[in-house]
């Protein structure tokens, strides 16, 4: 299935409290109202493309929009990475990564020419 880039408007109800007259606005999906918003897809995309081969993240925007045929800004596939880095931090993938392969008896790292690029190869014998 192609990924295509598909625009939505919302419409984002605002209310003001009766007692402190406080207004309140609705937040849009994956973002914060008034701002560009792409959804999980596209986002997964940047991170992927971005991630892969150390593609640089003006490389990435200018693949993004070469893919899909709309301008995607470097900042935004930077803002991809932060947002997983910090997911990842939260659900405490760092200590539980250091800890999986602390308790391997050996742990060989192989970046031979036959492995693919960047391939981290470990064993556990």
């Amino acid at each position: 299935m192609p990924v295509v880039m598909e625009k939505a408007a919302w419409q984002l109800p605002r209310r003001r409290c009766g007692c402190c007259k406080k207004i309140t606005t609705a937040v849009a999906p994956y973002a914060q109202a008034g701002s560009v918003v792409c959804g999980p897809g596209i986002n997964a995309a940047a991170v992927l493309l971005s991630s892969e081969g150390n593609v640089p993240v003006e490389r990435t925007a200018a693949l993004m929009e070469a893919l899909l045929g709309t301008p995607v800004s470097s900042g935004f596939a930077a803002r991809a990475l932060a947002r997983l880095a910090q997911r990842l931090q939260a659900a405490g993938f760092d200590e539980a990564m250091k800890d999986a392969l602390q308790a391997g008896e050996v742990l060989c790292g192989d970046e031979t020419p036959g492995a693919p690029r960047g391939a981290l190869l470990l064993s556990s014998a």
